[in-house]
């Protein structure tokens, strides 16, 4: 008695997708620097991507269409790594209108303007907009990337930076701007400071896992089991089960490769 090879080839198919994948070697590129993060034994990459007038939300976009997110800090080590790698390119931006064109005449603005998004929100909820008016208590803090928020830098102080639970205290909410995205805004201290979501600046810090990998990254996968065709009852190529080109996961911005893609 024959198999029923309808049944079977599809897991096949999955078992030469997730084989291909397994074999794959995903790796951060030579132009991101890359940290061993000891709690979870990854290795993560950063990278800068410059482009003027830029919204968190097209920073977001810039990230996810190079396999990141916009950078989460979760301890001191990985905010001094962040902070030592790029501060420089932080300088230069801030100071050096080749490297950042756009400028304003006003210092403080201008460093504002010109600094680099990250990746932790606050969603605070006001009252009313008025002069004076009270200020919701309950302030929940997220990062971007779905990682729990633990690790903030600004205390208000200069030149000091610690792990406390709050970055911002509520009394220094604006109350007449929502001031709920950060940016790595300081070159001497490595401060960062709150700004709306929808300001515009010079570029974004993206993170990525460099044992994980997108849809633009999977190779394309070629076996004899997956591209036999498989009539459906209606005569038609497909049926259920069969994995799609890009595999099952295929839509996700990033996904962690089988056995942190070291096989």
């Amino acid at each position: 008695m024959f198999p029923n090879w309808a049944l079977l080839l599809p897991i096949f198919g999955l078992f030469a997708y997730s084989s291909a994948q397994s074999r794959c070697k995903f790796i951060c590129e030579a132009d991101w620097q890359t940290r061993v993060e000891p709690t979870d034994g990854k290795t993560y990459g950063y990278k800068v991507f410059f482009k003027s007038a830029l919204n968190f939300f097209e920073a977001q976009r810039i990230c996810r269409d190079n396999c990141a997110e916009v950078a989460t800090i979760h301890s001191r080590d990985e905010y001094d790594f962040v902070f030592l790698t790029f501060r420089d390119l932080l300088d230069q931006c801030q100071t050096n209108a080749s490297v950042c064109p756009i400028r304003d005449p006003n210092p403080d603005f201008n460093r504002i303007l010109n600094s680099f998004w990250l990746g932790m929100h606050r969603i605070q909820q006001y009252t009313s907009i008025c002069q004076g008016c009270s200020v919701d208590s309950e302030i929940v803090y997220v990062n971007s990337d779905g990682t729990p928020y633990n690790f903030g830098t600004y205390n208000g102080t200069i030149g000091e930076h610690e792990d406390i639970g709050l970055p911002w205290i509520i009394i220094l909410a604006d109350r007449a701007v929502l001031e709920d995205c950060t940016q790595l805004l300081d070159s001497e201290t490595g401060k960062w400071n709150d700004i709306p979501c929808h300001y515009q600046q010079a570029a974004v810090v993206c993170k990525r896992d460099c044992a994980s990998f997108c849809q633009a990254q999977v190779p394309p996968i070629t076996t004899t089991e997956a591209t036999t065709t498989i009539l459906s009852p209606g005569g038609q190529p497909g049926g259920p089960g069969l994995p799609g080109p890009n595999g099952p996961n295929g839509a996700d911005a990033t996904t962690s490769a089988p056995d942190n893609g070291n096989n």
